[in-house]
């Protein structure tokens, strides 16, 4: 058995002549051999020489764990600092989510104004289209029609309206019209053709004043089997802001030629009267 002087450790390899520990050379303790010492003998061990050999070293490599990552720091420092995430990525998508919001936002505004607008457009389409409907059918009625309107309204504004002196009132012009193609007044003539089957009289009167009552009378002059007859008589009473009043006469077929006459009176006062001719 061999002894390491130094570390005291005791070695059974009788092959090893040099400590595994400290590199010092082994003493034999088995009795035999030239260099055989007492186990209670504390031998230092020799100085080394300048040129002797430095001591034998052991190797014992350091196994590290299979599929162990290397750490990038050394033991028994200390840990790293945690890695900072980056803040922007989440900006630009907070950003992101609000700019597509805000788009639809407008969208949404954008279709409910258009929607609005159509539905305003379909009303009034269809307001024009019973206006005009309605403007239809009124030059199509004849003057029984228009008659009995007249008298309604007149003795409606009589019951609400106080009566009026003949005074008040009067007619500052009268010319006959045809018409316009759109069921209402258009130019001012006085011959008209037998095709023109509705003509209108319009009166001009000095006031703008509701309840004043006006009359017209259609005659037939010298025009064949009207001749000097009655044709048709038409009453109004005027609203509060009317102040030219027209009546007209729709004739069922083409219009005898000859010539006619209308009698036009306001609140039975003096009649004024205008004559035309149809060729």
């Amino acid at each position: 058995m061999k002894r390491c002087p130094t570390c005291q450790r005791a070695f059974t390899d009788e092959t090893l002549s040099f400590c595994l520990d400290d590199g010092t050379p082994l003493l034999d303790q088995s009795g035999s051999g030239p260099q055989s010492y007492g186990s209670n003998i504390n031998i230092k061990p020799p100085q080394s020489q300048g040129n002797a050999p430095a001591p034998t070293v052991a190797y014992r490599p350091q196994t590290m764990p299979v599929n162990q990552p290397t750490p990038s720091w050394q033991p028994g420092t200390s840990q790293p600092p945690p890695r900072k995430r980056k803040v922007w990525p989440w900006v630009l998508g907070i950003f992101g989510v609000l700019s597509v919001l805000g788009i639809g936002f407008i969208v949404l505004i954008i279709a409910l104004a258009s929607m609005d607008t159509n539905s305003n457009n379909s009303r009034s389409n269809s307001n024009n289209s019973n206006m005009r409907a309605s403007n239809r059918n009124a030059s199509a009625s004849n003057a029984n029609s228009q008659s009995e309107s007249n008298a309604n309204s007149s003795t409606a504004s009589n019951n609400a309206a106080p009566s009026y002196t003949k005074g008040d009132v009067e007619i500052t012009g009268i010319n006959m019209a045809r018409d316009s193609g759109k069921g209402d007044v258009g130019e001012s003539v006085d011959t008209f053709s037998p095709s023109e089957r509705t003509v209108y009289c319009v009166v001009h009167l000095s006031k703008l004043k509701a309840g004043t009552r006006v009359k017209f009378t259609w005659y037939g002059i010298a025009s064949g089997e009207t001749e000097n007859k009655l044709i048709q008589e038409v009453d109004y009473t005027t609203g509060a802001f009317e102040n030219i009043v027209q009546a007209h006469l729709t004739f069922p077929q083409d219009w005898p030629t000859g010539d006619y006459k209308v009698d036009v009176s306001v609140n039975d006062g003096p009649i004024r009267s205008v004559e035309y001719s149809v060729e």
